[in-house]
């Protein structure tokens, strides 16, 4: 099963990105297997990061929100806000073409 994290930054966020970026670096390694795939986002009109998704390969979304919050970012207070849904990957790279 896949969990997908979407966190918006608090305002003026740069600081703690950078701040706790080694931890959070080091905290992905431990957790590799456990991730599809994540990274930061931003926009064409601010290419600064504001937000960050994830996507977790486990069972529950108690065990995708303690990945989750066990992050040196979440812990640094860097989100404002996240939504975490199950994600159900059906079309593209990632499954080979289409399931069905």
């Amino acid at each position: 099963m896949a969990w997908l994290a979407i966190s918006e930054d608090v305002e003026n966020s740069a600081t703690i990105r950078d701040e706790h970026l080694a931890a959070h670096l080091q905290y992905i390694e431990t957790i590799l297997h456990k991730i599809e795939v994540g990274g930061p986002l931003n926009t064409e009109q601010n290419p600064e990061y504001t937000s960050s998704a994830i996507i977790y390969r486990v069972e529950t979304e108690a065990e995708a929100k303690e990945l989750l919050e066990s992050d040196p970012y979440f812990k640094a207070g860097l989100y404002a806000s996240t939504i975490l849904k199950q994600f159900k990957p059906v079309v593209g790279n990632w499954v080979g073409g289409k399931s069905w």
